[in-house]
């Protein structure tokens, strides 16, 4: 579980806090580094509820996914974010880390959305009900 807090001068999060379990991962997470918004479940929870103009100045402005090194595509990433606003959480899968797939959920404060919370976990543990759960 992954605990990112939005950085808002950065348009970035940063991974503050993390609690691994009791199965090791065989991929690293970086702690305390500005990441994108746009790729994987953490910075999209984030990116989903910040106004319009900024998340498209964010998505405009990304460059490849660290994990297939593809072009963010701007249509399919609102389709996300709206599908993200609708449901209260995000999913991704090998987007920031190969054969990964996160799933977060965002963390308001008084003035928006603030911080996001992530559960990591290798794609082949997890099947599509397990996810719909664990989003809700």
């Amino acid at each position: 579980m992954l605990f990112g807090q939005y950085l808002q001068a950065e348009r970035a999060l940063s991974f503050a806090g993390r609690a691994d379990g009791h199965q090791r991962l065989t991929y690293r997470v970086d702690m305390h580094r500005p990441l994108s918004l746009v790729w994987g479940a953490s910075g999209r929870a984030i990116l989903a509820f910040l106004p319009d103009a900024l998340a498209e100045q964010i998505i405009a402005a990304e460059g490849p996914s660290p994990a297939h090194g593809g072009a963010p595509d701007a249509q399919h990433i609102w389709r996300e974010i709206l599908q993200i606003r609708a449901q209260g959480w995000a999913m991704s899968e090998n987007e920031k880390l190969p054969d990964a797939r996160g799933i977060a959920a965002p963390v308001f404060g008084p003035h928006g959305v603030v911080d996001s919370i992530c559960l990591t976990m290798p794609m082949l543990r997890s099947t599509q009900a397990s996810l719909e759960r664990l989003g809700q």
